[in-house]
């Protein structure tokens, strides 16, 4: 065969075979079938040909199947997968599998991933969207045309951020479609600020790799925060603030009065920052990538003290995080164009 085809056009065109289908009767109802299935594999005539002249001479057989293992399903079963996971895209390959109805010759996990592939359905990463509201997106859309002109600026900016860590809630979940662009937007998973069962921490990171990390215990007010920031500026060399730009998140303890105080009691300069701004901030990424790291470890296992201990150890010895961030810090000026160009709303990160 000159290339791969998926079981389901196989099948398909074995059985136009049998019923005594030409060529080309065979093509239009095939890929008006793969339409339907919102599949974008198009058989052609040549493929087709290839296959009624290797059934004539006895090279494949009606099952479709020249050896291993009897299969636990037939065309009927394999399509009605398909179709569940295209009228239920957040479904997922373990309910499947224990769905009698759908399953009933109990096939694996990965059996069923296979038929999805070989029907050109993948899993696309479930994706979070912020509630962005009119006078957020007019900040935002301001703030971007105010730093248009930034290129090398951006390296004066220390990022920081807090992080929220939920124990056993650390995956990612996935929705079933042909192509990402089919993902709607109340598919994606709303997040939440404050949720329970949690380790909290607080970083801040830099252009030329300086880094730190801290863990919250407990409710963090302006006092508290200034505590850590002294600790945080500590950490790093005498005269390292002298140029530097400082970016936090509108938090609460963050905009307070005492906090303001503190920053200009220490001479350092504040950047004005955008509501909703994850999808800008560098930190977010790094915070990302934690989390991806963190799904590798028997996470439920850990205590909360190992767990910590795993993340500085990600933050601070990681080989790839400095070459990240400075990549991260690099995409800026473009990430800029694109909240101009999206009117201030979310974009892709």
């Amino acid at each position: 065969m000159p290339r791969q085809i998926s079981p389901f056009s196989r099948g398909f065109i074995i059985a136009s075979k049998l019923y005594g289908k030409s060529h080309k009767e065979c093509q239009e109802q095939l890929n008006q079938v793969q339409i339907q299935r919102q599949s974008k594999v198009i058989e052609n005539l040549d493929t087709i040909g290839n296959l009624y002249r290797q059934y004539d001479q006895g090279k494949i057989d009606a099952g479709y199947s020249n050896c291993g293992r009897e299969k636990k399903f037939d065309l009927n079963q394999e399509n009605q997968i398909v179709d569940h996971f295209l009228e239920n895209p957040k479904a997922t390959l373990r309910s499947v599998q224990k769905n009698e109805d759908i399953n009933p010759g109990n096939m694996s996990k990965s059996t069923i991933s296979n038929i999805l592939n070989n029907n050109g359905v993948s899993a696309f990463k479930r994706p979070k969207i912020m509630l962005i509201n009119e006078d957020q997106k007019e900040r935002r859309y301001t703030f971007a045309k105010k730093h248009l002109s930034w290129t090398r600026k951006w390296k004066r900016v220390l990022f920081s951020d807090e992080c929220l860590l939920e124990r056993g809630l650390i995956g990612n979940q996935y929705l079933w479609y042909s192509s990402r662009e089919d993902i709607q937007p109340d598919q994606c998973l709303q997040t939440e600020k404050y949720p329970k069962n949690r380790i909290h921490i607080w970083g801040l990171i830099s252009y030329d790799g300086s880094l730190y990390i801290e863990e919250i215990k407990g409710v963090l007010n302006s006092e508290q925060y200034c505590q850590m920031l002294e600790r945080a500026f500590q950490s790093l060399d005498d005269g390292y603030l002298d140029d530097k730009i400082f970016q936090q998140d509108l938090a609460r303890s963050h905009t307070a009065q005492f906090t303001k105080d503190y920053l200009e009691k220490i001479n350092l300069e504040l950047m004005e920052w955008i509501p909703k701004g994850a999808d800008l901030s560098p930190i977010e990424r790094i915070w990302a990538k934690l989390k991806g790291k963190l799904e590798e470890l028997d996470y439920d296992n850990l205590t909360k003290e190992e767990l910590y201990k795993e993340i500085q150890t990600y933050f601070y010895e990681d080989q790839g995080i400095k070459s990240q961030i400075k990549k991260l810090y690099e995409s800026l000026p473009e990430k800029i164009k694109l909240i101009i160009e999206s009117k201030g709303n979310q974009i892709n990160i």
